[in-house]
């Protein structure tokens, strides 16, 4: 709608209809800010229009806010350009500014992470069709000797003694050396006795999009510090399977953990299981 073409008092009977009809700032072009700015553009002295325009700032500001909150940033920028234009001094308008930027940054940091993350899913599924076709393979050319190749003759079955005595010679295998995150666990233990403080909150972490799509699951071990009001520091990646894919996710979901305040920091892992319903 081109509110320029507008009479005057059409655009003041048009903004007075929209806010009785709760159209404060929006939809866009049909508003009762934008009526009103425009009324005012052409008659900056209407002391009645200056006045009505003052009184729906802090509705445009709470609408701003809300419009970063839920990472609309087209509708934010839209928001904060009708803030400047109704007070161009109005404080907000650089704290807003900086929030819509924030956002910003933080979805292409997303998209690029989306990226990097649906290649690494490519790179596990070619793996996986590379290791199928691989096993076709062998189970075909298998299946190929055994038809062409004459049988082996038939040897003579060892005696039972012979055999245990083959089997006692085979030396038993080494035990198995812990993994550095188990040698790094051990020492924890044993120096906090006090039970782990109780979790609070929770929250679930977000399924990768490209992982759901791909029907790919995953584990991700994480390490993490619980501070005295019981907030989450420090969190890191122990360990992932596959590795890079869930990454993400995981930190984000267990740095919003709120645990039981102790007084103390303590030193915590837990495992963020991916895992589709079946």
């Amino acid at each position: 709608m081109d509110l320029s073409r507008q009479p005057i008092d059409e655009l003041k009977a048009s903004g007075s209809r929209a806010l009785s009809e709760g159209r404060l700032h929006a939809p866009a072009g049909d508003s009762a800010i934008e009526y009103w700015l425009e009324a005012r553009r052409r008659h900056p002295d209407d002391a009645a229009l200056a006045s009505a325009i003052t009184d729906l700032q802090p509705y445009l500001l709470i609408a701003c806010e809300q419009a970063i909150a839920r990472r609309d940033t087209a509708e934010a920028h839209r928001l904060h350009r009708l803030i400047a234009a109704s007070d161009p001094d109005a404080p907000a308008l650089q704290r807003l500014a900086s929030a819509i930027v924030g956002v910003e940054a933080d979805i292409e940091e997303g998209a690029k992470a989306d990226r990097e993350q649906a290649v690494r899913l490519a790179a596990v599924e070619t793996q996986r069709l590379r290791s199928d076709a691989d096993a076709r393979t062998a189970a075909a050319t298998r299946a190929a000797a055994a038809v062409v190749a004459p049988p082996a003759p038939s040897q003579p079955r060892s005696p039972p003694v012979a055999e245990r005595r083959a089997e006692a010679e085979v030396p038993s295998p080494a035990p198995a050396r812990p993994t550095q995150a188990a040698v790094e666990r051990a020492p924890m233990a044993a120096a906090s006795p006090k039970p782990s403080p109780r979790l609070l909150h929770q929250p679930a972490a977000r399924y990768p999009a490209a992982a759901l799509n791909r029907r790919v699951e995953g584990v991700v071990q994480v390490g993490f510090t619980i501070l005295p009001d019981g907030s989450v520091a420090a969190a890191r990646v122990v360990s992932a399977t596959p590795p890079g894919v869930f990454d993400r996710s995981a930190l984000v979901a267990v740095g919003e953990y709120r645990f039981e305040p102790t007084g103390d920091n303590v030193a915590s892992m837990i495992t963020v299981r991916f895992t589709l319903d079946q």
